[in-house]
């Protein structure tokens, strides 16, 4: 009897001896479930709370350079800039700001690099203009909206506001074969010499996506100074 306690014995001590590091099964056993436990420094604290001072702060700075650089005088004075991590009203439905074309682009890359930490990123799939409000500042169209009709204005408003002469030699000939105002003679228009041709030609290009079809007859129109003091474009 006694030799088969002693037997029995042995084998439990065996069952609990230690490995070749003097370290007890028991304690390799427990090791293994603390070192799958999560500390601090894992994935799931490395984005920044939306709420936390920083991302406030960061939040606060994205919106006054939004609100600083939207100016704007004709529609394509602005462009979009990728905005999907941005929560501030000004972004649009499909994840994007309007901002003039002269903003420094780099700035905004910085604030929204920053911003992909302070939550969620995410916008709807879908495609979206830009316009320039009557208050003078760019902003998000949604996708059903029409541009056209503030493209058609703002072509008419530039073409009014460049028209004021003295005598024939303040006045240019322009061509124009998109655009259907009365304005217009053969495929023409007059504009005073002042006029920023840049600004028509990019008004006139965002134009042809509006009309079916430009045309108009190269008839050799003319240009002059009329007696109201309008440059004006006409026939031969």
């Amino acid at each position: 009897m006694r030799l088969n306690l002693t037997i029995v014995a042995s084998l439990t001590l065996l069952a609990a001896a230690c490995d070749p590091d003097d370290k007890c099964v028991a304690d390799c056993e427990q090791d293994d479930s603390t070192s799958e436990q999560p500390t601090a420094g894992d994935d799931a604290t490395e984005t920044a709370d939306s709420g936390s001072p920083s991302c406030q702060a960061t939040e606060a700075e994205a919106d006054a350079w939004v609100q600083a650089n939207r100016a704007c005088t004709y529609v394509t004075d602005c462009t979009q800039l990728d905005a999907i991590c941005y929560q501030g009203d000004e972004r649009g439905t499909c994840g994007s700001i309007a901002v003039s074309r002269d903003a420094d682009a780099t700035q905004w890359t910085a604030l929204h690099d920053e911003l992909t930490t302070c939550g969620e990123c995410g916008a709807a799939a879908c495609g979206s203009e830009v316009g320039c409000s009557d208050a003078g500042e760019c902003v998000s169209l949604g996708p059903t909206q029409d541009i056209c009709p503030e493209v058609e204005e703002d072509i008419g408003d530039f073409i009014g506001s460049n028209r004021a002469c003295t005598v024939d030699e303040d006045c240019q000939l322009v061509f124009a074969n998109c655009y259907e105002g009365p304005e217009r003679a053969c495929d023409s228009i007059g504009l005073n010499t002042a006029a920023d041709l840049g600004t028509f030609e990019a008004l006139h290009e965002r134009l042809s996506l509006c009309v079916e079809a430009c045309g108009g007859p190269d008839c050799g129109a003319s240009v002059s100074c009329s007696p109201q003091g309008q440059c004006v474009a006409t026939f031969p």
